[in-house]
């Protein structure tokens, strides 16, 4: 889950019939909605700033795949909310068995969004909002040393965010079941227009996309993670329709557009 979501679950059979649907969640003078698909997998949140928002108004699309009986248990949950609350209603949404799969920031609109993928079975994650790194010369730098701390640690950093002030948020994941796996970490902060070279780029030298997310201010993070010594390329495929095998970039540019890795 905090690796290869779709991995876990993408062996013949247990996809069920294939059906699915996609939706959005919005925030704005109206309130929130929100919304979840039960025994479903689902792809992270739309991004794109200037695409899901517009004035105070923000609306996030997904989509989602219904999962075979085999593979019941797995809950995808999309929530919205007031920028100002975010870190709180992050502690409220934590627990063992929730993987955060995206998040995305939207501070002149007071709103953020956050999915996360939920089991009905403790899965012994523990989730952890690393320390905000403030804009900079170096910030790149400094979020490339605090994915290469987590990796090290056997910690998965799952989504990323900037927030008001330019500075950087990250949101890394450990688990009881495995704490002595290696990763290996790359990181980029680009804008929207070279994300696909980029993360076609990292696939290529075996890293899995862990997390996306940014803003068209500041640009997009992508972290890329990969079992220690593990350098077999990874295949990359780009489309304008949602795909149902790990999604692990869903961005926004000029309509929607997926980032996938299969």
């Amino acid at each position: 889950m905090r690796y290869l979501l779709f991995r876990q679950i993408d062996t013949p059979g247990l996809f069920g019939d294939g059906t699915g649907g996609s939706g959005g969640i919005y925030a704005g003078p109206s309130g929130f909605t929100l919304n979840w698909a039960n025994n479903a997998v689902g792809t992270p949140l739309g991004l794109g700033s200037s695409y899901v928002c517009g004035g105070n108004e923000c609306e996030w699309p997904y989509a989602y795949q219904f999962v075979s009986a085999e593979a019941s248990g797995l809950d995808m949950y999309y929530r919205p909310g007031s920028y100002s609350t975010y870190v709180s209603d992050l502690g409220s949404y934590s627990a063992s068995n929730v993987v955060f799969t995206s998040l995305d920031l939207e501070s002149a609109a007071d709103a953020y969004a956050v999915s996360w993928m939920q089991t009905s079975q403790t899965g012994g994650f523990d989730s952890r909002l690393e320390p905000a790194i403030a804009p900079g010369a170096n910030q790149q730098g400094q979020i490339h040393a605090q994915a290469d701390v987590d990796g090290k640690d056997s910690r998965v950093i799952t989504a990323v965010s900037f927030d008001a002030f330019g500075s950087a948020i990250l949101i890394s994941y450990g688990w009881t079941g495995d704490t002595t796996t290696r990763y290996d970490t790359q990181t980029a902060v680009v804008p929207a227009s070279e994300a696909k070279s980029k993360t076609a780029a990292l696939a290529g030298q075996g890293y899995i996309i862990g997390a996306f997310g940014g803003n068209d201010t500041y640009g997009y993070i992508l972290v890329g993670m990969r079992v220690h010594g593990d350098t077999l390329p990874r295949a990359i495929g780009f489309s304008d329709t949602p795909p149902y095998f790990t999604p692990v970039v869903y961005l926004t540019e000029d309509g929607v557009g997926f980032l996938t890795e299969q």
